[in-house]
């Protein structure tokens, strides 16, 4: 007989299922080796499948998977009619028509698929055509991709089918390219399992019959999905398991009578795993999300919570991005807040107004944007939620929850290459409740519109710059009048900046035009105001560059003295009402600005010069600044008398002290001859650790006006360690009761991000009040990752109201995140990872 014998027939493309090596003998040796404890059977069955332990893998899962090396050609002739089919064999009994037996190390290729056997039956039909193969014994079929082991298996050359006996399957479910380097092999994902029959329907539909599914190595099974029927879709990247348990371990913890899950960590239509928590204000949080796919660039999760305190809610997270904008829908809807009816009925004396707050309560924001074409865009953020308490009680997203103003703007924006033209529509949502700081409501402005300009050169030498804008501003509260009206105004500018190597000398001219019209004027003042300031500055500094040598290493050391002139005349704007100014927080930047407000409701008076020095060391072999710092003063030649408090205006002043703006943050002395002394300082010791500070101390009161500072260690993006602290005067927003008698913002804040060993990993975050004594907010969490699952405890607190001795009351919250890898990431919602990128940033989240 021949030893090799070629056959060519015709067939279509039909489907390959799994790959690997070799398999068993028996249906009931697979299951039994396949369910049975012994460890040895595991590791036997794990060689088979391709799966290589080796513990010096840079990866947890200490090992990879190889595929097995065909001895087949990578590709035969091209035969326009019809693909090969290539076999070969040890020995032979051949026929024309019927049944042929082929035995020993029995091989058959087609397009690319390959099947080893023991023995095999090809049977053909009267014209000789191939119809079926029959394959025996140590059945492998493999095909990029895909494995299949089995002690029987049969191919149907006419319906491009084929079908096995009880089975191992692995399936790649990366999409790597065939020439990855040996680091990309090593991560790459896949699943497998075990099935009673796997019927492989085309090349990317496959039908399993009793089967079982994980991500998990071969030698270790923590999770397993197990199912009657299991239909691998890899054109959708999906599987469909029916009648299917979520088993840990063999341990079944879910039933679903239908389940969908992705194959490559893609999310699918379909119901996620529970969330779990418990917050103090919620009691144990029980939700179960459901993802719907709705199309590729729609999708949507719906997530029925059950809280332990308040019964019953619902959460809807949807999300769109089409060609014209993208935005996201974040509706809770909670019908019928017992513990809110409570709350009501306890605080009605000291709230009238609760009882006509609604039981049934909610919280919508609305996010969108669009980019219509390169020069035109628009964006919408809404916020609402139904009552003054309900972010006090209900919000689960940890970093907003304090926030009392909620947003509502829509704008629309145009830009070239010299102009920069907006309108908006804004207004805020206040909420009060009564245990928590008064948070004062904000005008709205319908509409807003504005224009910048900026034209370089327009002269010889000269810098042309424009801005204006109009806005209409409403007061939101009638019981409390304020004023309210229209605002437009003007800033033609003039600049001459002239530089060389040595320095610069910038002059320049500003007009700032006001016109104010008020429709709701406060008694005794004017209806229609008109404001003319013209400022003038000069802008000057000189460069001293030398090369220095410090420890063996070269810099290259800059100084740069910088002088600031301002001239701004002094102009009465006591009538003129405060819609949008405060004060800016005075550091080094603020010595070279011409306003010491924002907003353009106060213009300060001016002439004065501020000093400054700068210098920096620049690494010239590690390509990076060392070193460098800034101190500077400013001098006044006049008094300041303008402020943000005057007769019309009472926002944000403290009438009850002799001087209103005293705890007003930002404020500054107006009688003194010098302004506080401002520095930074900023100190890369490596690449990886950095020191970043600024500071302001105040000689008027002899005392630190404000400060921060910020020691960064950054090993990697898995390692972080931050410490910052941060001083400012008035700065304390939740007016807590202390023993001092202002209420000055000391805080200390630590961020730590670290492994504590391969598979074990810590956050921390921790943030002390060191004038309250006490701490503000803290989380801590401990993340484990075990290979093909991990899961991430974070528990913590934050402020949540004052008592009615205006000490602190916090709330605490505790919040389990789990990830099967391969499946859908499952978080008890997204206010985990907002805490993380809120104050770990830069940190990998591996979640």
């Amino acid at each position: 007989m021949n030893k090799h014998f070629f056959l060519v027939c015709s067939l279509l493309a039909w489907l390959v299922s799994p790959f690997a090596v070799a398999s068993t003998t028996s249906e009931a040796d697979i299951k039994k080796r396949f369910w049975g404890k012994n460890k040895q059977y595991r590791v036997n069955w794990a060689k088979q499948l391709g799966w290589v332990e080796d513990p010096n893998m840079p990866t947890i899962c200490r090992g990879y998977y190889i595929p097995k090396e065909s001895t087949f050609p990578e590709s035969l002739p091209d035969i326009p009619a019809a693909p090969i089919t290539y076999i070969t064999a040890d020995s032979g009994e051949l026929r024309p028509t019927g049944r042929s037996d082929l035995i020993g190390n029995v091989m058959v290729h087609q397009s690319g698929r390959s099947v080893t056997a023991d023995r095999a039956q090809v049977y053909r039909n009267a014209n000789g055509d191939i119809i079926k193969i029959n394959l025996y014994g140590e059945v492998t079929t493999e095909e990029d991709g895909k494995m299949i082991i089995t002690p029987q298996a049969q191919l149907d050359l006419v319906s491009n089918t084929s079908t096995t006996g009880a089975a191992l399957y692995r399936f790649r479910l990366d999409r790597f390219p065939a020439n990855a380097d040996f680091s990309r092999v090593a991560h790459e994902l896949y699943g497998w399992g075990h099935a009673d029959q796997i019927i492989q329907i085309d090349k990317q539909h496959f039908e399993l019959v009793n089967a079982t599914y994980t991500t998990c190595p071969p030698t270790r099974m923590p999770w397993q999905i197990r199912a009657r029927q299991l239909y691998i879709d890899q054109e959708k990247d999906e599987g469909i398991a029916k009648h299917a348990t979520f088993n840990i371990g063999n341990v079944p913890i879910l039933y679903a009578p239908i389940y969908k899950f992705p194959l490559a960590g893609q999310r699918k239509t379909g119901f996620l795993l529970p969330l779990v928590g418990y917050s103090q204000d919620l009691g144990a949080i029980v939700g179960f999300p459901f993802y719907l796919n709705i199309a590729p660039n729609v999708d949507a999760t719906i997530t029925p919570t059950y809280y332990s305190q308040r019964i019953f809610a619902l959460n809807t997270n949807f999300r769109y991005l089409f060609a014209m904008g993208q935005g996201t829908i974040n509706f809770d809807f909670l019908p019928n807040d017992r513990e809110f009816a409570k709350f009501k009925q306890q605080n009605q004396t000291l709230d009238p107004g609760i009882l006509k707050d609604s039981n049934t309560r909610y919280g919508l924001r609305y996010t969108h944007f669009s980019q219509f074409n390169p020069n035109w865009s628009g964006s919408l953020d809404l916020n609402k939620v139904s009552d003054d308490f309900y972010l006090q009680d209900l919000s689960t997203n940890l970093v907003t929850a304090t926030e009392n103003q909620l947003l509502r703007q829509g704008r629309l924006d145009y830009r070239n290459e010299h102009w920069d033209l907006f309108a908006l529509l804004q207004s805020y949502q206040t909420l009060s409740p009564f245990n928590q700081p008064l948070t004062n409501p904000v005008y709205r402005r319908l509409p807003q519109v504005g224009a910048k300009a900026v034209y370089p050169e327009l002269w010889p030498r000269i810098n042309f710059n424009f801005a204006g804008e109009f806005n209409h501003f409403e007061w939101p509260l009638p019981s409390r009048p304020e004023p309210a009206g229209s605002r437009f105004n003007l800033y033609p500018e003039l600049m001459m900046p002239l530089s060389s190597a040595n320095g610069f000398f910038t002059p320049r001219i500003l007009l700032h035009q006001s016109n104010y019209h008020l429709q709701q004027p406060m008694p005794n003042v004017q209806r229609n105001i008109n404001r003319t300031a013209p400022v003038f500055s000069v802008d000057s500094g000189l460069y001293f560059n030398q090369q220095q040598r410090w420890f063996g290493r070269s810099y290259q050391h800059t100084v740069t003295p910088r002088i600031y002139y301002l001239w701004v005349p002094t102009i009465n704007q006591n009538q003129i009402p405060n819609f949008d100014s405060t004060y800016n927080i005075f550091n080094f930047d603020q010595l070279f600005r011409y306003n010491r407000f924002s907003g353009n409701d106060r213009i300060m008076n001016a002439n004065q010069i501020s000093v400054a020095l700068s210098s920096s060391w620049y690494d010239e072999a590690l390509g990076y600044e060392r070193f460098s710092f800034g101190l500077g003063q400013i001098y006044y030649f006049a008094k300041r008398t303008i402020s943000l408090c005057n007769e019309v205006n009472t926002i944000n002043c403290n009438t009850t002290l002799s001087n209103p703006n005293a705890t007003i943050v930002g404020f500054t002395s107006n009688q003194s001859s010098a302004s506080p002394l401002a520095g930074f300082t900023n100190v890369n010791f490596t690449p990886k650790l950095g020191l970043v500070s600024n500071a302001a101390w105040d000689p008027s009161t002899s005392s630190m006006d404000n400060a921060n500072v910020s020691l960064v260690f950054r090993p990697n993006q898995e390692k972080l360690v931050s410490v910052g602290y941060s001083f400012l005067v008035d700065g304390d927003i939740t007016l807590a009761a202390t023993d001092k008698p202002d209420n000055t913002l000391h805080y200390l804040n630590t961020s730590v991000a670290w492994p504590l060993s391969e598979r074990w990993s810590s956050i921390g975050i921790f943030q002390y009040s060191l004038s309250k004594k006490t701490s503000m907010e803290y989380y801590l969490g401990l993340e484990y990752n075990a290979c093909c699952w991990g899961v991430r405890v974070l528990g913590g607190r934050l402020f949540r109201n004052l008592d009615s001795n205006f000490k602190p009351n916090f709330r605490n919250a505790i919040f389990v995140q789990f990830v099967f890898r391969g499946l859908s990431n499952i978080s008890s919602s997204n206010q985990v990872r907002s805490l993380i990128a809120e104050n770990l940033p830069g940190y990998l989240d591996r979640f």
